[in-house]
């Protein structure tokens, strides 16, 4: 299991993170400003409760091609234990790779509303993100026993992400999509 690794490096990686100097911009999210970012998915959809399913972890990165859009990757992996009457132990990677688009709403909802939302530290977000989930399946008892699928995934977040004066955040993200409704990470952003 190397990926709780993975999470570990990154909480480890905070320190560092921490004595970035704040980029001069004029909003939370322009043209060139890169995003990374390391979460984890709840309320997973298309799971059923007889499955012993781990908490997915997924990695992402984004970077400004215009004003207020960003263009993006994120991968992730989730593992699922089944045990079925009758049947020998099952066990299920997930991995996940997609593309995504990024659309920043900040400026929209502070010019049509006429809201003060701290450009700087704030950053509301709509995604759509297409991309595959690779399946593959192992009967635990038996060696060489593996089955592979890869399906079509799609979906939708709508996202917030809160700064600190260093450029590390926090984010929430609710929608749909193939691994799961809400999302929860960090994020660094240069």
């Amino acid at each position: 299991m190397k990926k709780p690794y993975l999470l570990l490096l990154f909480v480890c990686m905070l320190p560092a993170f921490s004595f970035a100097q704040r980029k001069p911009i004029a909003q939370s999210f322009d043209k060139g400003n890169i995003v990374l970012d390391l979460h984890t998915s709840f309320l997973q959809i298309g799971r059923e409760a007889q499955f012993d399913t781990r908490r997915p972890i997924f990695l992402g990165a984004e970077v400004g091609v215009r004003s207020d859009v960003g263009l993006g990757v994120f991968g992730g992996w989730s593992q699922a234990d089944y045990k079925l009457a009758g049947t020998p132990l099952t066990t299920t990677d997930f991995y996940y790779y997609a593309l995504k688009l990024n659309v920043h709403l900040v400026r929209f909802i502070n010019k049509q509303f006429k809201l003060r939302i701290n450009e700087y530290q704030y950053d509301i977000y709509a995604n759509a993100f297409l991309g595959q989930q690779v399946e593959r399946t192992r009967n635990v008892s038996a060696i060489g026993n593996t089955i592979s699928s890869t399906t079509f995934i799609k979906g939708g977040m709508l996202g917030l992400r809160v700064y600190t004066k260093k450029n590390i955040g926090g984010f929430a993200e609710v929608g749909y999509g193939a691994y799961g409704n809400l999302n929860l990470g960090l994020c660094y952003m240069f």
